[in-house]
């Protein structure tokens, strides 16, 4: 308890406001980065390693450098992530980020997609506003995110973002899809 509010130099992240927008920037910061990651030659070795380790290796990437990488980049986040929340709030408590915390986290990040920066985007704001949305459901929050997580894993297992990109494309036939066309027509 008792956290004091961020400050750079003479400069206080005191008010909200300041607080809102050095959040927001921390944020967009991060999204840019990982964009740029996941399009660059490391991010394409990286969903090498991903989908088979082994023919990663094959193909030269050094997947123990790769996944040590990984690592310290999300402790990168993680930790920027709860200094913002701790200077924010003012106190942080174990009870804080207790099992249904990081059953929340991981749900959101499947429900949108594993292998997708904007899906897991999309997975934090749905599961997120999901209660706002919906007040009688406020009470049974962990019933409502272990029915979708079921749901998505079922019919969805690519996530949601993802799995109906696809399902799109197979549709339409555009690239990547395949139309359905019978052999006699």
């Amino acid at each position: 308890a008792g956290i004091r509010p961020l400050t750079v130099g003479a400069f206080a992240f005191a008010s909200d406001l300041r607080l809102h927008y050095l959040v927001w920037g921390a944020a967009l910061l991060c999204l840019t980065l990982a964009l740029n990651l996941v399009r660059s030659g490391v991010g394409r070795g990286l969903a090498a390693v991903a989908g088979d380790e082994v023919a990663a290796a094959a193909c030269g990437v050094d997947t123990f450098a790769a996944k040590v990488k990984v690592f310290v980049l999300s402790a990168v986040f993680a930790a920027l992530a709860g200094g913002l929340y701790a200077h924010g709030f003012g106190f942080i408590s174990p009870e804080t980020f207790g099992i249904f915390a990081s059953v929340d986290f991981v749900t959101m990040v499947v429900v949108g997609g594993l292998g997708s920066v904007w899906g897991s985007l999309f997975g934090v704001v749905l599961l997120t506003c999901l209660p706002e949305w919906i007040d009688r459901f406020d009470s049974y929050k962990e019933i409502v995110h272990g029915a979708i997580l079921v749901g998505v894993l079922m019919f969805l297992p690519q996530g949601l973002v993802t799995g109906l990109v696809d399902l799109a494309r197979v549709r339409a036939g555009g690239p990547g899809g395949q139309i359905d066309v019978p052999m006699f027509a």
